[in-house]
């Protein structure tokens, strides 16, 4: 079945509700969970370079794989939304207690952090994406900005798309500017794309 922009709008919101609605008790298990899944990944216990995110709203919460990925010495990055309309860097951190409150009430890296660039070309850097919903061709369902879509389009690596179970579905609507991920992990279990 094929979406149009205004099914994708009313799919955005049904996701939205399905993610909010989620049992906090669940949520802090299945949280847990997905934290262990990527832990356990091959491609994120040998990436010397991650890229992960600061959670929002009912997004997983991936900051225990934050300090663990601090912990093992590997070099971490977290997104900022620059000035620029629609322009994303991901900048270094050494701990999580730096970040800032930044655009939409994310917590960010400063605007004196240093930019990541070389490692945006490099096979073997991990990116963790948030979404609302994914399918299980890899791609995503995001708040509408257009953020990831676009630094996906420049990045190299691996791509691990992040988020519970009840939403992954078979195909979701998409835009022809949508990216796929490699891999899209959940509490029960890891899905592969072939992206």
């Amino acid at each position: 079945m094929d979406f149009g922009w205004e099914d994708k709008k009313e799919f955005r919101k049904h996701c939205t509700l399905l993610r909010n609605g989620i049992d906090p008790l669940y949520k802090r298990t299945a949280d847990q969970t997905i934290c262990s899944r990527l832990m356990a990944l091959t491609c994120y216990r040998f990436a010397p370079t991650v890229l992960l995110y600061s959670p929002i709203k009912s997004e997983v919460d991936i900051r225990p794989l934050i300090a663990h990925a601090l912990r093992h010495g590997k070099k971490v990055a977290l997104p900022r939304c620059e000035s620029e309309p629609g322009v994303m860097t991901f900048r270094i951190i050494e701990n999580l207690l730096t970040l800032d409150e930044g655009s939409y009430g994310i917590l960010e890296p400063s605007a004196d952090a240093p930019i990541l660039e070389k490692e945006l070309s490099e096979r073997q850097t991990f990116l963790a994406i948030p979404g609302l919903a994914f399918d299980r061709n890899g791609y995503r369902l995001g708040y509408g900005k257009g953020y990831y879509d676009r630094f996906l389009n420049v990045f190299k690596g691996i791509t691990a798309g992040i988020t519970y179970r009840d939403l992954i579905f078979d195909r979701l609507p998409r835009g022809f500017y949508d990216q796929r991920v490699a891999l899209v992990i959940n509490e029960g279990g890891t899905i592969l794309t072939n992206a």
